[in-house]
């Protein structure tokens, strides 16, 4: 279920599922502060009670968990927050690797021009697979924001 959270600095709201990690202002990158709203309570409020809890949330404290990152951890990986954006990136960056290498390898025992067709073709397949994952990213910090 997502809940809304609350930025002292923006002085703006932003939904996000439950964790047991903070989560950092995509705006100013200041830890947001939990107020445990579902989204859907929040969205049929008028403004005048948005901002009457607004007010009432700049009295919060910032939850702080024992796992948590450092913040030079959670700056370093603010962007990329999807596990199958991070995991298709890896994937890119090997597959760009390996058909380089078997490029070479191929253009060493056989045909030059049969090396440099598999290098190239695989490393535009690589950065593909590294296009979609920034994509990916990009969505799920646009979901994020909401």
């Amino acid at each position: 279920m997502e809940y809304i959270h609350y930025c002292k600095n923006c002085k703006k709201t932003f939904s996000v599922e439950l964790r047991t990690a903070a989560y950092h202002c995509p705006e100013c990158n200041t830890e947001l502060v939990e107020t445990q709203i579902p989204v859907n309570e929040w969205r049929s409020k008028t403004d005048d009670e948005k901002n009457a809890l607004k007010e009432e949330f700049e009295s919060y404290e910032v939850k702080t968990y024992a796992n948590q990152p450092s913040d030079e951890n959670s700056k370093r990986s603010s962007g990329s927050s999807n596990g199958i954006g991070n995991a298709l990136k890896v994937i890119g960056y090997i597959m760009i690797g390996l058909s380089i290498i078997a490029g070479f390898i191929i253009m060493a025992d056989q045909s030059v021009v049969f090396g440099i067709a598999v290098g190239i073709g695989g490393a535009i397949g690589g950065l593909v697979l590294v296009g979609f994952s920034e994509i990916i990213n990009l969505l799920q910090d646009i979901k994020n924001k909401e």
